[in-house]
């Protein structure tokens, strides 16, 4: 029978212009929408190429494309579903159901169904065009599957508020007035701020589902819609027909059927917020998403099993909702790989005082809190977060000690030329800098992690440098940062470490032509194979740099991770207008070496210590005024990632969107406009015309 109700509402729509003109108009629109994206993402494309990390046409195509006609879907539907109960009121013809053999919930079901029939139809069409994307590329179906059961759902629990509505008015279009203005506020809830209105919004379940991520708390939040609205619906039509059976049955009996509905919304109410709090204690959720970007990578997870308890974390945001969800989604990564996990945001506007004291700078500073030890950071995604539980998790602090007293680049130093900034870096990421002058303190703590000798420009004392070789020769690690004609300076670590630093500084032609005026600046577009560099995929800029030359017979296996282009030269000369490489003045053409790294194994009683060793024929990319630089900055925590042993977590895997390349060619792209945007709209409303003459001429 429910079915039986549902095919002739269907059909009554079906028959009906106005429907027809729906179709026409959302067919339009969301093609409209959709071509939208497809420029966007076509002028964007040949940018995301030259990241790795980039999304792809699922996320920057299909899943805005699908959020902006969920939406427009929501505005539509209330014009279905005014009519389902309220124009049977208004016809007085509800008594002739009431009196037929069909149950109240079979009707409201019918009547549901029906319009969920018609959504269902809705939703094909918006999904028809992101999948014609297959064609064009190797399109994220779990994604879309996602977004497309997020947009079912969505209708499906409107539907519900629609049909409720419906139920309790004689008035279609007050009906449609009405349920529109639910839907709006439900759509705004989160606005009001506190959980509960966060679970209310309908923009934050159905985020969850375009993202690929489907939870169960999702899937109940909207499942509870649609049944609360069915229930209403069927509620109301008992009160109706209560009615219209008069007050036959004395005081008592009108009291009862008083009560009856209250208990029973008071009964249904409290079931609501049962389910709702089960929901979310209880989540289970599913990556549908090709590349899982909504679930931890393998070395986070086993990090998070080995904290011996759950940590805390605690943000550092102002009261912004882009950034405080960019936050929340990110920590409930972690939330959902183990339970326990809590999140606190604090607004340093609110709370002056405290920011002035914890140095709070940045627009987004999470504190990682693990029993009694914390650590801050500002790398607000999976990278930063996972590396600072696994600084925590660590016994040992990472001390970084930086020598001084010879005119070395200073890692507190304020000025263009100094290294302060970078000082800063290192210190939010937990490793702590410590400057020591061997002149004053003759001795390198035991626990020095990582020994940085910045561009000294002053002459080392015997005694300084014997230190400084005994600590190499017993396995330290050791950055050395050695700008051109530095060689008095550093010639004795060069001399042991097997190294020279070429006369000179480097020239590369490609400056000029990025619009560089000064040629003395060494470009760096591709990068080697080492846990360093690995990822690094934008430009490092190198200004006043040495190159570097590995002398033959040297005791260290030294491996290149900065190697100029073959348009770059070691320039002798002072620099002028017109610059060429000229061998007879030792001058040797690209590419160079500009960085490189090594490393030895060392016995050390029954274990073996592995040493680093990294020397850059630069100093001034880390410097305050070049720090923030293509990727200075990241090469520079690599590399004292690395020297310090924590490359464990120095690249957390992000594999590649499968749908990078949309291989769309114009003819394709104007088939697509044309059908979507032109011919089915067209189509729909000759359909409507030719059901509109039909009518009229019964």
């Amino acid at each position: 029978m429910i079915a039986t109700i549902a095919a002739r509402e269907l059909r009554s729509l079906l028959v009906a212009p106005f429907a027809w003109a729906i179709l026409a108009v959302v067919q339009a629109l969301t093609a409209w929408m959709f071509l939208v994206q497809i420029d966007l993402y076509l002028a964007l494309q040949p940018k995301l190429a030259a990241s790795a990390a980039a999304p792809g046409v699922s996320s920057l195509v299909a899943a805005p494309y699908l959020a902006n006609a969920g939406a427009l879907l929501l505005f539509f539907l209330p014009l279905l579903s005014m009519g389902l109960l309220s124009a049977e009121y208004r016809r007085d013809s509800i008594q002739l159901l009431f009196s037929s053999p069909i149950s109240l919930s079979q009707i409201a079901l019918g009547k549901y169904l029906s319009v969920l029939g018609f959504a269902a139809l809705l939703v094909g069409l918006v999904s028809l065009m992101p999948l014609t994307l297959a064609l064009a590329t190797q399109l994220d179906l779990g994604r879309l599957a996602a977004g497309v059961l997020g947009m079912t759902l969505l209708l499906a629990a409107a539907a519900g508020l629609g049909l409720a509505v419906s139920a309790r008015t004689r008035q279609p279009a007050a009906a449609g007035i009405i349920t529109l203005g639910i839907l709006g506020s439900l759509w705004l809830a989160d606005a009001a701020g506190g959980p509960w209105f966060e679970w209310l919004s309908l923009p934050r379940h159905y985020e969850h589902l375009l993202r690929g991520l489907v939870r169960s708390s999702d899937i109940v939040y909207f499942l509870l819609l649609s049944a609360l609205g069915v229930l209403s619906a069927v509620l109301a039509l008992d009160e109706r027909r209560s009615q219209g059976l008069g007050s036959a049955g004395g005081r008592l009996s009108r009291l009862r059927r008083r009560l009856a509905p209250l208990l029973t919304y008071a009964l249904l109410s409290a079931a609501t917020v049962l389910l709702a709090v089960l929901s979310l204690r209880y989540e289970t959720s599913w990556d549908w998403t090709w590349t899982q970007s909504n679930s931890l990578s393998e070395p986070s997870l086993q990090l998070l099993d080995e904290l011996p308890e759950p940590p805390r974390f605690t943000a550092y945001v102002r009261e912004d909702r882009l950034l405080r969800q960019q936050v929340s989604d990110l920590v409930a990564r972690y939330q959902r790989a183990r339970p326990g996990i809590e999140l606190e945001f604090i607004d340093p506007a609110h709370r002056p005082e405290m920011a002035r004291e914890l140095g709070i700078s940045e627009p987004i500073e999470i504190e990682v809190r693990v029993a009694d030890r914390r650590e801050r950071v500002t790398q607000a995604d999976e990278q930063g977060l996972t590396q600072a539980l696994h600084r925590l998790l660590s016994q040992d602090r990472i001390w970084i000690v930086s020598l001084s007293g010879h005119g070395e680049r200073d890692l507190h130093g304020q000025a263009g030329h100094e290294l302060g900034l970078f000082g800063q870096r290192l210190d939010a990421q937990g490793l702590r800098v410590q400057e020591l002058n061997l002149a004053t303190t003759p001795l390198i703590p035991d626990n020095t992690r990582v020994l940085v000798v910045a561009s000294p420009r002053g002459a080392w004392l015997p005694g300084e440098q014997d230190l400084i070789l005994r600590y190499l020769d017993a396995g330290g690690n050791l950055l050395l940062l050695a700008d051109p004609g530095g060689r008095a300076d550093t010639g004795f670590l060069a001399d042991r470490l097997g190294l020279q630093l070429l006369p000179g500084v480097i020239v590369d032609a490609n400056a000029q032509a990025l619009g560089l005026d000064d040629p003395a600046f060494a470009l760096i577009a591709r990068y080697p194979d080492h846990p360093i560099t690995r990822g690094l995929d934008t430009l490092t800029l190198f200004p006043q740099a040495a190159g570097i030359q590995i002398e033959s017979g040297s005791a260290w296996q030294w491996i290149p991770i900065l190697r100029t282009s073959e348009t770059s030269w070691n320039e002798t000369q002072v620099l002028q207008r017109e610059l060429r490489p000229q061998a007879e003045r030792n001058e040797h053409r690209g590419p160079l070496d500009l960085g490189v790294a090594a490393r030895r194994s060392l016995p050390q009683g029954e274990e073996v210590r592995e040493q680093r060793l990294v020397v850059i024929g630069d100093a001034d990319f880390l410097s305050n005024e070049f720090l923030g630089s293509g990727s200075n900055l990241a090469l520079g925590l690599r590399i004292l990632r690395w020297l310090s042993g924590e490359d464990r977590l120095i690249q957390i895997p992000a594999p590649e969107p499968p749908d990078r390349l949309l291989d769309l060619p114009p003819a394709a792209g104007a088939a697509l406009g044309l059908g979507f945007l032109l011919g089915l709209p067209l189509a729909f409303l000759l359909t409507g015309t030719i059901v509109w003459w039909r009518r009229q001429r019964r």
